[in-house]
């Protein structure tokens, strides 16, 4: 899935194959959808990215003032996350859960080039824990719609 697809589209599919989940289900499930607006780089390091449009938040998990999702229920979590550095720069992004790394996306890139990459990972939460995306290091680009963080419940 790009940074441009429908999101909400592509967890209906994906739960429709999972074959457990109906669409009244869906309704009540915990789907965030989010991204850094154009030209809103990420200059230096932060503990906690903060996606300024918010897409989709179905369950408002998802904190805009924080860039933290916090968990409602216990169950499956899957999270997908990207990173766009600036050109030529060595950069750690990584996904978090309650202060410890989980996924972690490492770029170093050649002298003017720049990479889009993108992580999926599925988490057993438990309710009250906290999931972000940290920049450990180097900076990143927020171009059309590059920069997302989304996540959904699988399962509970």
């Amino acid at each position: 899935m790009t940074s441009g697809g429908n999101v909400h589209e592509f967890i209906m599919e994906t739960q429709e194959k999972m074959g457990h989940l109906n669409s009244d289900k869906l309704k009540a499930n915990v789907i965030f959808d989010v991204q850094r607006s154009a030209e809103n780089h990420v200059q230096t390091p932060v503990d906690a990215i903060l996606y300024d449009v918010v897409r989709v938040n179905r369950g408002e998990a998802y904190s805009p003032k924080t860039g933290k999702f916090t968990c409602p229920k216990c169950g499956l979590y899957f999270f997908s996350y990207s990173s766009l550095p600036g050109r030529g720069q060595k950069t750690d992004v990584s996904l978090m859960k309650d202060r410890k790394e989980v996924s972690l996306i490492h770029s170093v890139l050649p002298k003017d080039s720049s990479q889009l990459s993108m992580r999926n990972v599925i988490l057993e939460l438990h309710k009250g824990d906290m999931v972000w995306v940290r920049l450990a290091s180097g900076n990143l680009w927020s171009e059309g719609g590059s920069l997302s963080f989304q996540g959904f419940l699988l399962a509970h």
